[in-house]
């Protein structure tokens, strides 16, 4: 089967109700103008006539094409609009589905129907309660579901194969709506990927180990997944490290763009440079760092925190009669001072907290009365931090345990004793140590996220699959 690269750039606009359309039929296989043409076989490879072909725009699901194989099983359809397409058709046993991008020149498809097989699922909201129907659905097919009270479905009849399914939010407010990859091939070790964001995949997703394959649990398929929390959601500081802005006394200062807490102040030769998304804040020792003097009380009484930013150390500037250290990326830190009520920080650690040899990510959290960040309440990588790298890097602490994920993969948890924060005067500083690296997208939330909601942050976020 030839196959054309579908893109997916326009999946995010595929909210329309699914099955209110129009309908046109097409006019006929010899016509030049026709924009899809292609033939279908059955599983012998034999050409399978009669067979009712469907064409649906997956940005305007409204329009639905139709036409039927001849004796030679062709098929055509004859578009008015360019864009991505589901071509379709079923038999009583055997099913076929394609997603094609239509350019405006007439595209040739050679397709084979499929056996039939099926999967169910069950939908889980973090977080949340719920129990009204959400709908499940093939973008561009016929095959589309709703969830019982439960949240449980069934998707029976679909073909053999490898693609998307899309399953749609039922709260815009709190969820995002999400696709899972899935391959439902016989004798696969594979189950489904996810959750994706929906504006972001131009192919199918790389086989790499941080895909997160979810193995099916049994015969038929059955996937458990969770739809991701909006990143919005308990966001309570947000620096896309775009712009250093000056006041009239020539101080220069970046914003928090959700307007919540203090401006942070920029010391020494802090620069703006290329990063993951826009530019990312540029830090070149211990005299390069910002501090926020304060949170406005953001965090007070949190029972919960998600640290989420791209890091990239170009230098850890480590001296020969320095054997162990403990640097600071980000953290709202007192530096040991007398009256040091800290909080959290991310840093790069060294010889310390049972991590010996190569220097490695480690989140530290304190209640913020005055204990300290002890390694007794440390999450550490094993795995040495990479130099020269972007890294996006989620710490995630829920009131009794922390997790440390990079690049969208798991890598670390531990349980801890605080489960509270109490009022602290400490400011947030990015940076403050002899090290040279950047910073992109920094973001902290009041809301403990799942391994799934950091997998599709990490995509949404410029991430490679």
């Amino acid at each position: 089967m030839k196959t054309f690269n579908a893109i997916f750039w326009i999946m995010c606009v595929a909210g329309a109700l699914f099955w209110a359309c129009t309908t046109d039929v097409a006019g006929g296989v010899t016509e030049e103008t026709n924009s899809i043409a292609g033939v279908i076989y059955n599983s012998e490879q034999k050409v399978a006539s009669g067979v009712e072909v469907l064409a649906r725009s997956v940005a305007d699901t409204t329009k639905l094409y139709k036409d039927t194989t001849d004796s030679k099983g062709s098929f055509a359809f004859k578009f008015k609009e360019q864009g991505l397409y589901g071509v379709s058709a079923k038999t009583s046993e055997l099913a076929y589905y394609e997603l094609v991008e239509y350019k405006g020149v007439t595209l040739n498809v050679e397709a084979s129907l499929n056996k039939y097989t099926s999967f169910t699922g069950k939908l889980t909201l973090s977080g949340a309660v719920y129990n009204e129907p959400i709908q499940v659905f093939i973008p561009g097919s016929p095959w589309a579901v709703y969830t019982n009270e439960n949240l449980e479905f069934e998707m029976d009849s679909v073909p053999e194969g490898a693609y998307y399914v899309y399953v749609r939010s039922p709260d815009q407010s709190r969820f995002n709506d999400a696709y899972f990859w899935v391959s439902l091939l016989p004798d696969t070790l594979k189950g489904s990927q996810g959750p994706l964001p929906t504006s972001l995949a131009t192919q199918a997703p790389s086989d790499d180990k941080n895909s997160v394959y979810e193995e099916a649990d049994n015969s038929p398929f059955n996937f458990n997944w969770t739809i991701p929390m909006s990143s919005e959601y308990g966001l309570v500081g947000w620096w896309p490290m775009n712009y250093i802005s000056k006041d009239s006394s020539s101080i220069q200062y970046i914003s928090d763009a959700r307007g919540r807490t203090d401006v942070g102040v920029v010391y020494g030769k802090t620069f703006l440079d290329s990063g993951v998304l826009g530019q990312s804040l540029v830090l070149r020792g211990s005299n390069d760092f910002v501090v926020i003097e304060s949170d406005r009380g953001v965090l007070d009484s949190a029972t919960a925190l998600t640290l989420e930013a791209w890091i990239y150390i170009e230098d850890l500037n480590e001296t020969e009669n320095v054997s162990n250290y403990r640097k600071n990326l980000i953290g709202k830190v007192g530096f040991g001072n007398k009256d040091d009520r800290s909080v959290f920080s991310l840093a790069i650690i060294k010889n310390e907290c049972e991590v010996e040899g190569s220097p490695a990510l480690a989140f530290f959290i304190a209640d913020g009365s005055g204990t300290s960040l002890d390694c007794a309440n440390a999450v550490v990588d094993s795995n040495a931090i990479k130099v020269g790298e972007w890294l996006y890097t989620t710490s995630v602490w829920n009131g009794q345990t922390l997790s440390l994920y990079v690049n969208g993969a798991f890598v670390a948890s531990r349980g801890v004793s605080v489960d509270v924060l109490t009022p602290s005067i400490e400011s947030l500083y990015f940076g403050k140590e002899n090290l040279n690296f950047r910073l992109d997208e920094v973001r902290w939330s009041t809301v403990a996220i799942s391994a799934s909601d950091v997998l599709y942050r990490y995509y949404n976020q410029g991430g490679v699959q």
